[in-house]
């Protein structure tokens, strides 16, 4: 998990809130990220390629997971 400092390097604007909303809205983006996560297993995994080019591709070129 990324630590308080390195979210204030990051974005020296949140050194503005309260310690607590930075440490809450850490963990919502990385409930989001579990998310997405979560979603990308469900859905067969991704590609290594955008939507739009897979159409000229071969299955070989997904990610197997």
């Amino acid at each position: 998990m990324l630590s308080i400092e390195k979210l204030l390097k990051v974005d020296p604007e949140l050194e503005k809130l309260p310690l607590e909303e930075i440490e809450k809205a850490r963990l919502k983006l990385y409930e989001l990220g579990q998310l997405i996560f979560d979603d990308w297993l469900e859905n067969g995994g991704g590609s290594k390629y955008p939507t739009r080019v897979l159409h000229k591709l071969k299955e070989s070129n997904k990610i197997k997971i």
